[in-house]
């Protein structure tokens, strides 16, 4: 990164096929893999439970904006916001339908991007955490 930077990403492509035989790598591909986990800043340790709830309440707010959510949580891209919002949402759904009755489970095979909201808040009333009524600033 030195030598060439982080402004052409083409050209750190090609540098990687010529010093490391990486070929198959295009400058988008490097540039992402830069931006989601070698950048220096880039937090790779556990999730906090603040770091969670600002998630959960910036989520039920913005909805799937992961880049508006994300600057809200210093040091964790997009990307990694995203991912754990969706495994978090899930165990937290499963152990939501482990406690209810059959009527009222929830259908995780259901891929509607407009359940995320209600599941969300529905999440946040279960574990105990009520939904501020005044979230985040937009």
């Amino acid at each position: 990164m030195e030598q060439v930077g982080t402004e052409n990403w083409t050209n750190v492509a090609e540098l990687m096929g010529e010093k490391f035989g990486i070929k198959d790598r295009s400058g988008k591909k490097c540039r992402e893999r830069w931006i989601n986990h070698l950048k220096p800043d880039v937090s790779k340790s556990p999730w906090t439970e603040a770091e969670t709830m600002t998630l959960f309440r910036s989520q039920a707010y913005y909805g799937n904006q992961w880049t508006e959510i994300a600057k809200f949580l210093p040091g964790r891209t997009d990307n990694s916001v995203k991912n754990f919002f969706y495994t978090t949402l899930r165990k937290k759904v499963r152990l939501f339908n482990r406690a209810c009755p059959p009527e009222e489970r929830i259908d995780l095979s259901v891929n509607d991007v407009s359940l995320n909201k209600e599941l969300t808040k529905k999440v946040l009333l279960v574990s105990g955490k009520k939904t501020p009524t005044k979230l985040l600033p937009r």
